[in-house]
């Protein structure tokens, strides 16, 4: 059966750890780092539960996922749609059935653009609705699926995902998005590390690469996660149009930003501090704060991708499965699986035919 190969442990892994560390990272999302020790009197270890037994209480209800794995599971019904062939005509029509309701707290400002765009202008070329966007992260924390799907080519990965990332960014957002998927594709193959998927990270997204260098030179100099993040936040948190993600806020305890460069460099860190433990990576992300269910979320996917979901704790896992029981992540995993092994049997078939010429 699929669910007994390794290759559906690690898709199911991947998907597994991006939802439980999407959630697990809600509660302190838009957090300084410094505002999260004060109010759990140091680091957060078990992130669903206060001191003292208090759930956590987000805007909604504790334990559930965002934006990032709903959009996350709209992407896997496009694929699921085209039989394993994905296009931005397909995401686009997943996108205009699901996202009907702009009110709803799910969905956050670029999101309901989109939605907007694709709703009343039914005219407009798919690739340029995301033109007009503001750079963020809303691509690369979503086409973790594509790179699955594209298990052991991270080339095929980034082309699909340059492509139809095109319907929500634009310029480097694209490349960090492209570059993520690249990174989901390498994580699958049999030998892939921590290492390899940084590189095919930075192979793929040269406008993110000096970041990734500067923030692995700073993993490399300190002693845990904690040092990171203090010596991140004073020597390294620069990146474009900081303003805009104040929301004219001047609290101090606040503190976010969404743009790719960051959240993607942010979540390559965290990786390599994690050595591509789920549950290290979860904590770590969790207590850095700013975009940290993205970041978590992508972090402890790549963990999922590498080892299955025996890196990502049952605990917290179970957690998340039953208060987020639609759509079925396991169900998901199998679906995803099959595709890859139809794509395998087609690329096997091409290739005896390419070889079949060379007699």
């Amino acid at each position: 059966m699929v669910r007994d190969t390794a290759l559906y442990q690690r898709v199911y892994g991947c998907l597994l750890g991006g939802a439980v560390g999407d959630a697990m990272g809600f509660p302190t999302e838009g957090w300084h780092y410094s505002a999260i020790r004060r109010r759990y009197g140091g680091l957060l270890r078990e992130p669903a539960i206060r001191p003292g037994g208090e759930q956590l209480r987000p805007p909604v209800a504790s334990h559930v996922y965002t934006d990032d794995t709903v959009m996350k599971h709209m992407v896997c019904q496009a694929i699921f749609d085209c039989g394993g062939h994905p296009t931005i005509e397909a995401v686009a029509a997943v996108w205009r059935r699901t996202i009907t309701d702009l009110d709803s707290w799910v969905w956050w400002l670029n999101t309901r653009v989109v939605a907007s765009k694709l709703r009343w202008n039914s005219l407009l070329d798919l690739r340029d609705v995301g033109r007009d966007s503001i750079p963020c992260d809303d691509a690369a924390m979503i086409v973790g699926p594509i790179g699955l799907l594209n298990a052991g080519d991270p080339q095929r990965a980034a082309t699909e995902t340059w492509d139809i990332s095109a319907l929500w960014q634009h310029g480097y957002s694209r490349e960090c998005a492209a570059a993520m998927a690249a990174a989901h594709a390498e994580a699958l193959r049999p030998n892939a590390t921590v290492d390899s998927v940084i590189a095919v990270a930075k192979k793929f997204g040269p406008t993110l690469a000096p970041h990734i260098d500067a923030a692995l030179e700073l993993v490399g100099q300190c002693r845990d996660a904690e040092e990171f993040t203090v010596r991140y936040y004073a020597e390294q948190l620069h990146f474009p149009n900081p303003e805009y993600w104040t929301f004219g806020r001047s609290d101090p305890d606040y503190s976010f930003g969404a743009d790719p460069l960051e959240v993607c460099t942010e979540a390559l860190a965290f990786l390599a501090l994690a050595q591509g433990d789920g549950e290290a990576a979860i904590i770590g992300a969790i207590n850095f704060g700013r975009d940290c269910d993205t970041i978590a979320g992508l972090a402890a996917a790549l963990c999922g991708a590498l080892h299955g979901p025996a890196t990502i704790p049952q605990r917290w896992a179970a957690t998340i499965l039953r208060d987020n029981p639609e759509p079925d992540i396991a169900e998901y995993a199998e679906r995803l699986t099959g595709l890859i092994l139809e794509n395998a049997s087609r690329i096997e078939a091409q290739v005896a035919d390419i070889r079949a010429l060379l007699h």
